[in-house]
């Protein structure tokens, strides 16, 4: 699923793909999160939705001036 560019069958007919490749967006998006220390997640719903979730470390540095 994360692995760049995969190709689709033609059987499969996806008019909306371009070129027939789909899968770009999420090999991109697990790099950036691995880079920055983080994680990218896909779960299935009862109501048949896949949902992407990601978590990545944050710090923040709250300003002493006040």
């Amino acid at each position: 699923l994360f692995k760049p560019f995969m190709e689709l069958q033609v059987k499969q007919n996806l008019s909306s793909v371009k070129d027939g490749n789909i899968g770009i967006g999420l090999a991109c998006s697990q790099q950036i999160c691995k880079k920055l220390d983080g994680d990218i997640t896909v779960k299935h719903s009862q109501e048949g939705l896949t949902i992407f979730s990601f978590k990545i470390p944050v710090k923040i540095k709250l300003n002493s001036d006040n």
